[in-house]
């Protein structure tokens, strides 16, 4: 059976609405999406990281373990799923804030997005964030990452501490 569609680059393949077929070093992994598309919280992004590309999973765990360490009770949740990316996009924030932060393997990159990203000191390089978290004064800003030597954790960990006490985007449930 042919592949219908290339998602997350050449190291995951979709060949039906229902499967994903990860092939890495000749290893084949048989995952059902809808298992994996039905869970939130933790087991959502645990599902998501686990579904990155090999060589942005040292990235997106670090940052994820930093989230954990510098956000007090940080909610985790997946939004917008859709067929080019079942896995969603992972958030986090709190009760209190609302979502301050989410995740993105790009093709040859890691986006770190921050809701309210123009309030931070220095202000993340990236201004191109879309979203619905756009609409007032404060816009999103994200950081891109090529690969483990460009993580900088003590930037990350002063933006987090201070997007951790900013108003976010949404409700968290």
């Amino acid at each position: 059976m042919g592949y219908s569609k290339w998602i997350y680059g050449p190291a995951i393949r979709c060949s039906l609405p229902s499967t994903i077929w990860l092939t890495y070093h000749n290893l084949s992994l048989r995952w059902n999406l809808k298992n994996m598309t039905d869970t939130d919280g933790l087991e959502g992004v645990r599902a998501w990281i686990n579904g990155v590309k090999p060589e942005h999973r040292g990235i997106v765990e670090r940052v994820d373990a930093l989230i954990e360490e510098i956000i007090p009770n940080v909610q985790r949740g997946i939004k917008w799923r859709k067929a080019s990316q079942p896995l969603g996009i992972p958030f986090y924030g709190t009760k209190e804030q609302g979502w301050v932060v989410a995740m993105w393997s790009f093709k040859d990159k890691v986006g770190i997005g921050f809701i309210a990203g123009t309030e931070l000191s220095p202000e993340p390089p990236v201004t191109k964030m879309a979203g619905p978290w756009n609409r007032g004064a404060t816009k999103g800003r994200r950081i891109d990452i090529q690969n483990e030597s460009e993580l900088d954790e003590s930037l990350i960990k002063s933006w987090l501490k201070q997007a951790q006490a900013l108003p976010g985007w949404s409700k968290v449930d």
